[in-house]
């Protein structure tokens, strides 16, 4: 027995909250399709539809309004026609409804895990091939792409025609395992594709999953530890702003930044200089690098900040500068904040109190170029705004 799995979640809560934060952009959308599926079986069976599919038509042609919908539960196309909708916003946290659906381990099954570094099921399909590294056979494709879209190209970034599934063959890899493992026969190997590089390696398939932290290749990438200084504001701030002081930022939940190639809109990466003209993002900027820097792995930032409200959205976006000034996003993740300790349930800040917040930006094998520069806002409607005054804090 041999198995397939392409740009898979790990589980069910991962399909629909991301740091205790409802993936708005996704959820919304994957939902109102289900509700479009649902009342196209219906019409299949004879039944009187027209009206229905009025109303979803004009649902799905303004979508921005249906995002800014509050509550979320106040959307009666979806309360008609996919009342799981209100049932995922029932329950925020990871409790016993969601343990119940969660997805079984499937132990002992040689697995072909197909991935891509913009996948918004990035981290479920890593953790997926973790879970089945032991197994003999298992394997890990996985490339510069977004959700089931194995092409060039993605928004900002082309690259090159070597990158595609059909010149990486996809199909067949897929095919080739199933097949071995029916035969019982060895099946070669394929790498994994660094998206910042240029050419497929080898070690990077060895390395790939330790975005799920859980299994090493024995055959590691030589990794280092390595300092970067930033400096806070972009790199022609005209001299280092000290960051011993803490920073500080205004922000209206009524007025969210708008999400731009985040991997929950599974757009690859967005120039985010627009986000340079808000008042509301703090960004730290190195200096350019001397040399290439290959950044592979899970990326997480460690913010210690207070907010004046109960409760708000923590958020990071790691950028690549461009020498040409493009800044690229890499990696971003978000934590809301009374969810930001997981094992204690749901916790309340006290106002105007400094809090350790972790927020998880996902895996990635980039190589950020020499003359570039990192810059260590999750984006609505990539997840839901907090609707409330308070400070929120974002790092680049």
């Amino acid at each position: 027995m041999a198995m397939g799995l392409c740009v898979v979640p790990s589980d069910s809560y991962e399909l629909t909250y991301t740091g205790g934060a409802l993936a708005l952009g996704s959820t919304l959308f994957w939902a109102m399709g289900m509700a479009g599926n649902l009342t196209a079986r219906r019409a299949m069976r004879g039944e009187d539809v027209a009206a229905d599919l009025d109303e979803f038509t004009a649902a799905v042609n303004d979508f921005p309004t249906l995002y800014r919908t509050t509550p979320l539960t106040d959307i009666p196309i979806l309360d008609k026609h996919f009342p799981s909708w209100r049932k995922w916003l029932e329950h925020p946290a990871r409790d016993e409804w969601w343990q119940a659906r969660a997805v079984p381990r499937r132990d002992d099954i040689p697995t072909v895990v197909v991935a891509g570094w913009h996948d918004l099921f990035l981290n479920g399909s890593l953790q997926q091939f973790a879970e089945a590294a032991p197994y003999a056979g298992s394997r890990l494709v996985i490339g510069p792409w977004g959700h089931g879209m194995p092409g060039t190209a993605l928004e900002d970034v082309d690259y090159g025609r070597a990158s595609s599934g059909m010149a990486v063959g996809l199909d067949a890899e897929m095919l080739d395992f199933l097949a071995s493992h029916v035969r019982g026969e060895s099946s070669d190997s394929k790498p994994a594709r660094a998206s910042g590089c240029s050419a497929w390696g080898e070690p990077l398939a060895g390395r790939a999953q330790l975005a799920a932290d859980r299994h090493h290749s024995d055959r590691p990438v030589p990794l280092r530890r390595r300092k970067i200084v930033c400096r806070r504001g972009d790199r022609r701030s005209p001299r280092p702003l000290s960051c011993s002081t803490p920073g500080t930022r205004a922000h209206d939940g009524r007025t969210p930044l708008v999400a731009d190639g985040d991997a929950a809109n599974a757009r690859g990466s967005c120039d985010q200089r627009p986000l340079d003209l808000r008042q509301d993002v703090l960004r730290f900027t190195t200096e350019p690098l001397a040399t290439n820097m290959d950044v592979i792995g899970p990326v997480i930032v460690t913010l210690f900040a207070a907010a004046s409200a109960a409760d708000t959205d923590w958020t990071a976006k790691l950028v690549d500068v461009w020498p040409d000034g493009r800044a690229l996003n890499i990696v971003d993740g978000i934590v809301r904040a009374r969810y930001r300790n997981p094992s204690c349930g749901e916790e309340l800040l006290e106002p105007n109190r400094p809090h350790e917040f972790v927020i998880e930006l996902g895996a990635t094998a980039q190589r950020v170029t020499a003359s570039g520069s990192i810059s260590p806002a999750r984006t609505f409607p990539a997840s839901t705004a907090i609707l409330a005054r308070g400070l929120s804090r974002r790092h680049r």
